[in-house]
């Protein structure tokens, strides 16, 4: 077919068959996948437009599908050391040690799937107690197994261990080596963390069949809550300490955070913490630039400073004063949610948070 004769008629009803029938196993791809294959579909039309070859966009004339926000669902502490509990349980020989090891680094840790299956061992530090995130495992049709770069820059990250982790990883590494050792040339050695009995890379789809979703049904777990759900999980019993949200972010290599107020509500109800029992809630004083004089910003910060008069002179002068009066007010109190650049001038010492009693 010829780019002039595609239609948004054509492309409409192609995008509906998609979210029908469109996997392999005859299910529908979710409303996401079907509108990021729209969007692309819709740029390489773009440039076809620039290079003269058709003269106007079929694609963009077409409806994305709508999205369809799932609730989010998190284990208690009393549910995740269940989970790891019954994890030690399983009856294949390898699994058995595997998994817990797994499900507890990824809740201690908060990585992605991908970015769990595909950490290798040269990529934890045991001496600064800290792992490196360079890498994703992810599984192509017609490939199998890639290894590919992270999500997003900011994916890209140094996450730091408790030490109760990093005991348990010198533990399994020399449990790893010692299997693979019995096995022989029948294991395949390929330096990652977590792997398939064989030491070949895990197959998301196999792994979830097998035994996780087997394990959740054995634990009693709600059938909404997915391996993504350990990284959700790890979010929340940050916030519930009281953590600070701009260094969960940063955690899980989130890309965008809008400081203040807001950003805080949204990390908060995407991650059912209950906000009136929240830690940082109890006698926590929260800066804002409060109009205290003549010349000073007025409530809601710069949006005050916006609507006064006066020309930019004025505008400096106000946007300096709200600053400052900001920064003051940090001195005062240690424990408010500070801004990003008073935040990543001390960004190493807040990162080391009191994890000892995360589950506890």
């Amino acid at each position: 077919m010829l780019l002039r004769d595609i239609t948004s008629a054509l492309l409409q009803k192609h995008f509906n068959s998609l979210l029908a029938n469109g996997r392999s196993d005859q299910k529908g791809l979710s409303p996401s996948t079907i509108g990021a294959a729209r969007r692309y579909f819709a740029q390489c039309l773009d440039d076809a437009i620039k290079e003269g070859i058709i003269i106007q966009n079929p694609a963009r004339m077409t409806k994305p599908p709508r999205l369809v926000r799932r609730e989010i669902v998190v284990l208690t502490k009393d549910e995740a050391a269940t989970l790891v509990e019954n994890s030690r349980k399983i009856k294949n020989t390898f699994m058995r040690v595997m998994m817990p090891e797994l499900i507890s680094f990824v809740l201690h840790t908060g990585l992605r799937q991908g970015e769990a299956f595909g950490m290798k061992w040269e990529d934890v530090d045991f001496e600064n107690s800290c792992i490196f995130v360079k890498r994703s495992l992810a599984h192509v049709v017609g490939k199998g197994a890639v290894l590919q770069e992270t999500k997003t820059k900011t994916s890209r990250r140094r996450v730091l261990l408790l030490q109760e982790d990093v005991t348990a990883l010198k533990e399994y590494q020399k449990w790893q080596q010692n299997y693979a050792d019995e096995l022989g040339d029948k294991f395949n050695w390929s330096g990652l963390v977590f792997t398939s009995p064989f030491g070949s890379p895990i197959s998301p789809t196999n792994f979830a069949r097998r035994y996780f979703h087997p394990l959740l049904k054995q634990c009693g777990i709600t059938e909404g809550f997915t391996f993504h759900g350990l990284r959700h999980t790890h979010a929340t019993l940050l916030l519930q300490q009281g953590v600070n949200p701009k260094i969960v972010q940063e955690r899980l290599g989130h890309r965008l955070f809008k400081t203040g107020r807001a950003g805080i509500r949204r990390m908060r109800i995407r991650f059912g913490v209950d906000r009136g029992k929240h830690p940082a809630k109890q006698g926590v004083r929260r800066p804002h630039f409060a109009r205290s004089s003549p010349g000073r910003a007025s409530a809601g910060g710069l949006c005050g400073v916006l609507g006064r008069r006066g020309g930019p002179g004025v505008l400096r002068r106000n946007v300096r004063s709200a600053f400052r009066d900001g920064r003051r007010r940090l001195r005062q109190d240690k424990d408010v949610d500070i801004p990003y650049r008073q935040y990543a001038r001390r960004r190493d010492k807040a990162l080391e948070y009191n994890g000892d009693n995360l589950y506890e």
